[in-house]
Formats: structure tokens, sequence, C-alpha cells
């Protein structure tokens, strides 16, 4: 959802939403939106929600969930008992808006959505965070490579010096170009190699 990533109580189905980036829920005839929103979606629907309305009796009350405060307006039909609720929280930086709805006046609703809202709260986790931790695991991958790639590249000079130290690649007898290998390091006299510098053999 959003950038956000959270965990629903059992015995609730996720269905499509008709709100674009938020996720949708579903147990009987109850539902539950999740999203995330700006600052200023924040405050605006706040204050949009919690505005009273002809034909319905709204409350609006501050309550901790989860260890999270959370804004709530819980706004019922006078005439048939529908319920429309909305939950406004804030949590690491971000801000959400859980919307609740039940067309059939159960008085269970509202405690089936409490308890799902609970469960959402607690669980709500940014996925910027997940990102900077893998960027930085991702960085420490790549400090750990670049040590072992110095570390080969050490080897090879290692290696390099020996096999100079062994007779290996050697200034030209003919013109003093650098790179020339003899066949047999270990026989002084032997044949060179054609010198890539001079083009000679660099007979001894």
């Amino acid at each position: 959802m959003g950038n956000s990533t959270f965990y629903m109580l059992g015995g609730w189905d996720q269905v499509n939403s008709t709100v674009k980036g938020a996720a949708e829920f579903k147990k009987g005839d109850t539902q539950i939106r999740v999203q995330e929103l700006t600052l200023e979606q924040f405050n605006s629907n706040y204050a949009l929600a919690s505005k009273q309305k002809t034909d319905f009796n709204v409350t609006v009350e501050t309550r901790s969930m989860s260890g999270i405060e959370a804004k709530i307006v819980r706004t019922t039909n006078n005439t048939n008992g529908n319920i429309y609720d909305y939950y406004f929280i804030q949590k690491d930086g971000k801000y959400y808006q859980i919307t609740a709805w039940d067309n059939t006046s159960k008085s269970s609703a509202r405690l089936d959505v409490d308890n799902a809202v609970v469960t959402i709260i607690s669980t709500l986790k940014s996925v910027v965070q997940n990102k900077d931790t893998n960027t930085s695991s991702s960085t420490n991958n790549n400090q750990s490579n670049s040590n072992i790639s110095n570390n080969n590249n050490n080897n090879n000079n290692n290696n390099n010096n020996n096999h100079q130290n062994n007779g290996g690649d050697q200034t030209c007898p003919t013109c003093g170009g650098a790179g020339v290998v003899p066949k047999d390091p270990n026989d002084k006299h032997t044949t060179w190699i054609t010198c890539p510098t001079c083009g000679g053999d660099g007979l001894v």
C-alpha cells in the first residue's frame, strides 16, 4: 500500500479498492480501507470528517491504539443506523487514514473494526525504512566486494613480483623495452621471446 506495509487480522478478505494506492478489506458487510496521505490531505480529510452532518450523529475522540495516538471520528446514520468511521494516525513520519463502514447496523461491527485497526497500526511499517536497510546492506556488500577486489589485486601484484624475481618479465637486452619473457626463466642463456617494443628476439 503506497510506501507502507502491514498485517491484517484474520477473517478479513482483501478486495479491490476504488481508491488508488489504498488497501481494502471486507468481513461480511463491514469494510475497511487503509491509505497513506500527505500532511495536507491528512488535515483536510480530518476536518471534513469531523464536521457535524445533517441526519448523522458525529462523535470525535482521541484514543491510544497500540501506543499510537488515533484521532477517531465515528458517524452514525440516524435513519438506518449505518456507520461510517474514520481513524487518522501518524507513525514513523507518515500519515494514514483508515476508513470503515457497515450497512447492516450490526452492533459488533465497530468492535471488529477496532480490533482490526489495532492490528494494522501495530504492524504498520514504512517501506522506505526497509529500503534504507537494504541500501545499507548493499553498501556493506559493495565494501566487502571492494575489499575482495583489493585483496585480489594485491595477490596479483605479489604474484607478478614473484614472477619477476624468478626470471619473468624483464628488460629487453636488445632495445631496453619492457615486457620480454625468457622461454626458460631458470636458464640465463635462454632465447628470449620476441620483444613487443623492438620486435627483436633479444638473444643473450
